[in-house]
């Protein structure tokens, strides 16, 4: 899998839900990040870090890896 399919579907598992906000802006979105964990993820992509990362984190039995 290409390291930047790998990290948005980490991405994708981070998120969280946004159902039950009552805020009706913030129910377009059916899942919510903060953006400095994307900016994070994205750049250790960029920079070749994110596989190392992500298989460390695996190993130690995180839960959003997979």
């Amino acid at each position: 899998m290409k390291e930047i399919e790998l990290a948005v579907q980490y991405l994708k598992r981070r998120a969280v839900s946004a159902e039950k906000v009552n805020n009706k802006l913030m129910k377009q979105f059916i899942a919510v990040l903060p953006v400095s964990e994307v900016e994070a993820v994205l750049g250790m992509v960029k920079s070749g870090e994110f596989l190392r990362f992500y298989n460390d984190m695996k190993e130690k039995g995180h839960p959003d890896c997979f």
